[in-house]
């Protein structure tokens, strides 16, 4: 009995050890599967960032990460609300024609218009406990007015009546209250207040001036509005008092459609732009109160810029909804936990990432930025800053770090190596700024070295390489012709590269043990960026000084093979992806130039009839991709 009861008591010990083990790693893969997707730590806002029609986007502020949730043509979505309960999402769009309410899921899903909504609706907004919608309808010929549709019957009234214009309706934290901006004086705006339960109507902010986009505080004890007119700026209304406290004057943009965090102490906005070249900013409203009033800035080339303070504090986040399930060991926390594994690996596999250049048209920047995206979810969010630009990226093997060339700084066109992580950075080369420039890094298949091009020698672009543990540098070639975009053998003995002759540009072989050339490919075309495949059986290039065939050269028949015509395309700067499934490279468009991803086995059952898929959008240059290693 003794022996058996030890059994049981270790068994029952194995059990608990395993459930807080389960509760352990559900807590870990929801903060890794979750911090990113969650809706109080995003915002939702509309763009023609995709060069067409306004799309509706979610954007995580804290990881930089933006996701195109609508992908419409040929229709405008804007203004869109979250549900209380941040599952869905409420927006009017023009998709069926006349404008009204649609409703979706947080992922842009089940897209279905409001039951019973009137034609010509916009500006939806959600009642506090998520069972029904305001929003504004025109009534023909001249009449805006405010109206009230229940989810679960989809009964809608009408909530105004009148010749005036009613716009920007909140709701107070109870659901009791509408409050809304209310053109009833021909020369300015007020905020007035409706009571849903007895239909009174009462102005609320009343002055000289123009009040509007009126937002109840999370406690129901004040109102953030706009005011335009003698004294522009963000102010706070104090309901008790009945008094304003001037937040953040406005003297370089106006403001449309604001919002405010539930903990009262951000405001998020976007500045009306004279040339359509808007940016999100974030405003530190109690930062702001504390010095009694923000100067305003101008608009920023970042999506965010924290105005009045450096720091972005995170609000309560559904994660702590999560945890409370923890607490009841069953068999469904284990299902939990491999569920939120998969979502949080879904979203940070290195196998769908990809890094690059890019410079939008609206980036207010003359150079290039570096970009990552997931490519799974169109997730793409910025790695530096229009005063740190780069180009020439490219992953470490163990996809955990980022050699790049930065253009600015002290000094310019030099290597810097960058913590995919944590974004830490130092700078891996250096050289006086009017002696060389160094351009195409590329890390050997073991992460010890990186070979690139220079002109740190005698001015002429040659290759070298460097140990990146310790900074020793030797030269690679030594003649008068141009090397450029090195990439190593999978087995790390070769580095393939071009190089310039009188008339064109060929491929060649340096043997890395013993410094012996050799030509590999050579054409009357320049053949350009050779790029090995993950298994070594294919060098992939770019042939033709005119048009820029993607071309393959097998190693088993030494043959080139015409993957992908150019259909008078000029490619550039290909890559693999991994598992050598794919390729992606950069070709010009109409407004710039963009990243596109190619099959390669139907390219080589029938190069002349596969097709290339987009990746990037919009206006801009976008260049240099680069696929994210599998870990080891």
């Amino acid at each position: 009995m003794a022996t058996a009861s030890t059994m049981i008591g270790l068994f029952l010990r194995l059990v608990a050890l395993l459930a807080f083990g389960c509760v352990g790693l559900m807590m870990l893969a929801i903060a890794i599967g979750h911090t990113l997707v969650l809706p109080d730590n995003e915002l939702l806002f509309n763009a023609n960032l995709q060069g067409y029609d306004s799309d509706i986007y979610r954007l995580d502020i804290a990881y930089r990460l933006m996701v195109n949730i609508t992908r419409g043509s040929n229709h405008i979505d804007t203004e869109p609300v979250w549900s209380p309960d941040g599952q869905h999402i409420a927006f009017d769009s023009n998709r069926e024609g006349r404008y009204t309410i649609y409703l979706m899921d947080a992922q842009g899903g089940n897209v279905h218009s409001l039951r019973n909504a009137s034609t010509y609706a916009y500006g939806p907004a959600w009642s506090p406990d998520g069972r029904s919608i305001a929003y504004l309808t025109i009534q023909f010929p001249i009449s805006r007015e405010l109206m009230l549709t229940d989810l679960q019957s989809g009964t809608t009234r009408r909530l105004t009546d009148n010749r005036e214009a009613e716009s920007f309706p909140n709701w107070s934290p109870d659901g009791r209250h509408l409050i809304f901006t209310y053109d009833g004086n021909p020369k300015y705006q007020d905020i007035f207040e409706l009571d849903l339960q007895t239909g009174d109507i009462n102005p609320l902010i009343v002055t000289p001036d123009t009040e509007r986009s009126p937002i109840w505080s999370a406690d129901g004890r004040s109102v953030l509005y706009i005011a335009d007119g003698s004294n522009p700026g963000v102010y706070i209304w104090d309901i008790e008092h009945a008094r304003s406290t001037l937040v953040y004057a406005l003297t370089a943009f106006n403001i449309y459609a604001p919002d405010w965090s539930t903990d009262g102490r951000f405001m998020v906005f976007a500045p009306l732009s004279s040339n359509n070249d808007n940016h999100i900013f974030v405003l530190d409203v109690e930062a702001c109160l504390q010095k009694n009033r923000c100067l305003s800035a101008t608009s920023p080339a970042a999506p965010i810029r924290y105005i009045c303070q450096s720091t972005l504090a995170t609000t309560p986040t559904m994660t702590r909804y999560l945890i409370r399930l923890s607490s009841r060991i069953t068999l469904a926390s284990a299902f939990l936990v491999l569920l939120a594994l998969l979502v949080g690996h879904r979203l940070v596999s290195t196998d769908n990432e990809i890094i690059f250049t890019g410079q939008p048209t609206n980036s207010n920047t003359a150079y290039s930025q570096l970009f990552r995206m997931d490519i799974t979810h169109r997730l793409v969010y910025q790695l530096t800053s229009k005063f740190s630009p780069a180009n020439s990226p490219t992953w470490s093997p163990d996809g955990q770090q980022i050699a790049f060339v930065g253009i600015m700084g002290e000094p310019p066109n030099v290597i810097y190596v960058v913590d995919a992580q944590n974004g830490t950075s130092r700078r891996l080369t250096s050289a006086h700024p009017q002696q060389h420039a160094e351009f195409s890094p590329s890390w050997s298949p073991d992460g010890r070295f990186i070979a690139y091009r220079s002109s740190r020698f005698d001015l002429l672009p040659e290759l070298v390489i460097t140990d990146t543990l310790s900074g020793t540098t030797r030269r690679l070639t030594i003649n008068i012709d141009e090397e450029d975009n090195p990439t190593w053998s999978p087995d790390g003995r070769y580095l393939m590269y071009t190089s310039s002759s009188p008339n064109n540009r060929d491929i060649y072989r340096l043997d890395i043990q013993t410094g012996d050339t050799s030509s590999m490919i050579t054409t009357p075309y320049d053949d350009l960026f050779p790029t090995w495949s993950p298994d070594g059986r294919y060098l992939l290039y770019i042939s033709g000084s005119q048009q820029g065939d993607i071309d393959l050269w097998d190693s088993t028949s030494h043959q080139s093979i015409l993957l992908y015509p150019p259909y008078s395309y000029m490619h550039a700067a290909p890559d693999w992806s991994p598992d050598g499934r794919y390729i992606i490279y950069t070709a010009p468009t109409g407004t710039g130039s963009a990243i596109y991803r190619l099959e390669v086995a139907p390219c080589l059952e029938k190069p002349k009839t596969c097709n290339a898929e987009r990746m990037t959008f919009g206006s801009g240059n976008y260049a240099d991709p680069r696929w994210r290693p599998r870990k080891p």
